[in-house]
């Protein structure tokens, strides 16, 4: 018998995903090093990047040299930004904010130069894994609302071991995401629906309950291709706004909650420092909060409950205003660039499942980055898995069309 060889990339990826999941949905126990998987993984992602790049310089693909030179340009803007605005002088501040900034984007550019070789093997393992997840926190989810066990936050919403129910929502999103990538019944998705909505209202993320809706309207209309009758998607459009309200409130109907004036200060900083913005570890990073940014200063944020430098949760988690603040307008043009590309990729995929899954992912993505750490372990993941599902896309169309198994296609190392 012959043992079958596992690709040392293979191994890295599902170390990093395993590692990422504990990160976040335990990250009330603080385990040692696994709480900074995602820094690991960027630091891993930039040596690999850089390697591959001067090595083979000369066939490099048009696509990735675009990303890289993109991921450079917002360096140098926020650079031009920091030296204009001269808020922050320290060049170890300013240096970790970079590096932190670029690291999903590095993470992304990491997995579209390695995913060949393991991306088929992977994504089916990366939704077992999705599976069993959803199973587990489904299962602890019901029994914490009948007993004690440690998992719901002193408001009562279940937050397993994260401690915040919004990461517990997102995680379920994605595992979802993944499960509906990989052949399946339409009876085990409708289950996986169930079990991922109970999670979702019990542990109360508004964000998570809309992006949640928008997933059962695309699995009716998109992935079942059945003409959505306008008072369901009014129902269930209703009902996710209902569930939300609370974060829907905040963000669009109140103009003096904090996480409003994160927004509206924003764009105070992106006009007074226009056109780059104020640089890095100004505003909306968390080097910004190690640092207590002179700006949170000048907008009277450290009197504002949930903003001073002691308690700042509303200081935290909030991507699209640090995008706006910290590299200006031009930095939010550049930023919508990635997401049309990004989105335009995702919707050339062939096969239907795959590209509906990782749609539901990448949207998922961006309402996140309204108010979760799209940066987070969790956010890496998502950059992570996109390139790898491409991969998985393009080795499903090659299977289709060759019509050969998967131990023949293997052996043409095609993926």
């Amino acid at each position: 018998m012959f043992r079958k060889k596992i690709h040392p990339i293979s191994t890295l990826a599902m170390i990093m995903f395993l590692s990422m999941i504990v990160a976040d949905l335990f990250s009330s126990i603080n385990l040692p090093l696994v709480g900074n998987a995602d820094e690991i993984m960027g630091a891993i992602a930039w040596g690999g990047v850089l390697f591959f790049i001067f090595r083979n310089m000369s066939v490099i693909k048009k696509s990735v040299m675009y990303l890289f030179i993109w991921i450079l340009l917002l360096g140098v803007i926020g650079i031009i930004g920091n030296i204009l605005s001269g808020i922050v002088k320290s060049s170890t501040m300013v240096g970790l904010d970079m590096f932190l900034f670029s690291k999903p984007y590095i993470i992304f550019l990491f997995w579209m130069l390695f995913s060949k070789q393991c991306a088929h093997s992977l994504i089916p393992s990366f939704a077992w894994v999705a599976r069993l997840g959803i199973w587990v926190l489904t299962i602890c989810a019901l029994i914490s609302q009948v007993a004690n066990i440690g998992m719901r936050s002193s408001r009562g919403a279940f937050v397993f071991f994260a401690g915040y129910g919004g990461t517990v929502s997102w995680w379920v999103i994605l595992f979802l995401a993944l499960i509906w990538s990989t052949p399946r019944s339409d009876k085990e998705t409708v289950c996986y629906l169930i079990m991922s909505g109970i999670v979702i209202l019990l542990n109360g993320s508004g964000l998570g309950t809309i992006t949640y809706g928008i997933g059962v309207l695309m699995f009716i209309a998109l992935e079942k291709k059945k003409k959505v009758k306008w008072y369901y998607a009014f129902l269930i459009i209703i009902a996710c706004v209902y569930l939300g309200r609370s974060e829907i409130s905040e963000y669009l109907l109140t103009n003096t909650s904090p996480r409003a004036l994160f927004f509206k200060y924003a764009f105070v900083t992106a006009n007074t420092y226009a056109p780059f913005g104020a640089g890095f570890a100004t505003y909306g990073s968390s080097t910004a909060i190690r640092n207590y940014s002179e700006l949170y200063y000048k907008y009277g944020f450290n009197q504002i409950y949930g903003m001073t430098k002691e308690y700042h949760p509303y200081l935290m988690d909030n991507y699209y205003q640090q995008i706006i603040g910290q590299f200006g307008y031009i930095g939010a043009f550049a930023l919508g660039i990635y997401i049309y590309v990004t989105l335009k990729r995702i919707l050339s995929f062939q096969n239907t499942s795959i590209r509906n899954g990782t749609l539901l992912l990448y949207g998922c993505l961006i309402i996140a980055g309204v108010a979760f750490g799209t940066a987070s372990s969790w956010g890496c993941t998502v950059y992570m898995l996109i390139p790898l599902l491409a991969r998985w896309n393009e080795y499903i169309k090659t299977r289709e069309s060759l019509k050969i198994n998967e131990k023949e296609l293997a052996s043409y190392n095609i993926c």
